[in-house]
């Protein structure tokens, strides 16, 4: 009888994430009921809880706004305007808030239930652990258009052999939110691999965005200069160490330039050490459904890092890179272990974060909380991103070596 319940445990592995997953729907709609706000048990599980939907909200009170003749802009809205394709179906519009939340919510759990395919139950435990984390919950709780972007590169994904299909879904999310661009990568190892239909996807994505970006260019600017640039809580991105030092000591803002560039010599020379010294030679990406996932998602942090400043749910592009984390891990890869190690960490910083909050409340808490931003939940983002800068590098030798053949 224990076997059996073992046996059956393992066959039906992949359930385990949902499930946990659907648990914690139940204890913040029974804390809504109960209690009067999931807030209550959303703030126990270190996610932070506004109205829900927010992000949605704004959206289609945005294009309410269009279709009522005003300028959307005039408000909060910062969306570019690619989504203003939105106006030709009648039923998105604010009226259904709760409905179109709900259905983009199920679906992006059901493209990443068919994504993650058959896995084992230690592979459960780890995505467990990233759906349930503070990050993607964030994400869940405002229904924020990133949501929409990993449907569309899940389901790019999940039919990754029709390269048609994957270039649309990264040139949809590239021209919706332009940090996709960084998925890219995937549609780079296609054509190493097959150098003629490869190439030609390629470059109708890096065409078809470069076209819309160039044309695109003053009302992205204006949405860019709208939307704020975290580097404190629930955030994260590659200057927010920098951003921190000269907020909290006012003088390092005579010398902002040189403080940037001192750091950004720190972590070049921290990956040129990590490649040079690594023990093992970074793993092979192969151009299976893996593989390509695992670009999307790497190519997308990379990129966002880059970027400087983004609001933590931007995070849920790391699940894209853990089947092939998994992988390479159950092939002895020890340098692997701690960038799943180092993802996790990063997911959950939320969680951290909210810990030293609660802990150091007192008269260094402002201190203390600082140094922790500085050392601690930012410093982890800064050796995640040198991890896959190492792994992708290694991406770009193999790449070349099949081109020089």
């Amino acid at each position: 009888m224990a076997m059996s319940f073992v046996v059956l445990i393992q066959r039906y592995a992949r359930v385990i994430p949902f499930a946990c997953v659907f648990l914690l729907f139940c204890a913040l709609v029974w804390s809504q009921q109960t209690l009067g706000s999931y807030a209550v048990v959303g703030r126990l599980l270190c996610f932070h809880p506004i109205p829900y939907l927010g992000d949605l909200h704004i959206l289609l009170e945005g294009l309410d706004a269009i279709r009522a003749g005003l300028d959307p802009y005039q408000g909060v809205f910062n969306y570019p305007r690619a989504w203003e394709l939105l106006l030709i179906f009648p039923f998105v519009k604010d009226a259904n808030l709760v409905l179109l939340g709900i259905s983009i919510i199920v679906v992006f759990y059901f493209v990443l239930y068919i994504l993650i395919g058959r896995i084992t139950v230690r592979d459960a435990v780890v995505y467990s652990a990233m759906l349930c984390s503070p990050a993607v919950m964030l994400a869940v709780d405002r229904c924020n258009c990133d949501l929409i972007i990993m449907i569309f590169l899940a389901t790019g994904l999940i039919f990754f052999r029709a390269r048609g299909v994957l270039a649309a879904a990264i040139l949809a999310g590239a021209i919706l939110k332009l940090f996709p661009i960084g998925a890219l990568a995937c549609l780079v190892n296609a054509a190493a691999d097959k150098i003629k239909r490869g190439c030609i996807w390629l470059l109708a994505v890096g065409f078809g965005f470069s076209l819309y970006f160039l044309v695109s260019f003053p009302v992205m600017v204006s949405v860019s200069r709208k939307t704020p640039r975290p580097y404190d809580e629930a955030s994260y991105g590659l200057w927010q160490v920098p951003s921190l030092l000269i907020s909290r000591f006012e003088w390092l803002g005579h010398y902002k330039a040189m403080v940037f560039g001192l750091f950004v010599s720190c972590i070049v020379s921290l990956v040129i050490y990590v490649t040079r010294m690594g023990r093992e030679p970074a793993p092979l990406v192969m151009e299976d459904r893996k593989g390509m996932a695992f670009l999307a998602g790497s190519g997308i942090f990379l990129t966002t890092c880059l970027i400087g400043y983004n609001w933590e749910y931007r995070l849920i592009f790391l699940i894209l890179t853990v089947p092939q984390l998994l992988a390479w891990i159950d092939e002895g890869r020890a340098m692997v272990v701690w960038v799943l190690g180092l993802t996790l960490l990063v997911m959950f910083q939320s969680f951290f974060e909210a810990i030293v909050s609660v802990s150091t409340h007192g008269l260094y808490y402002h201190e203390i909380k600082f140094w922790y931003y500085v050392f601690g939940s930012k410093l982890l983002v800064v050796l995640l991103f040198v991890g896959h800068t190492r792994l992708f590098l290694g991406f770009a030798r193999s790449v070349l070596v099949k081109l020089c053949r």
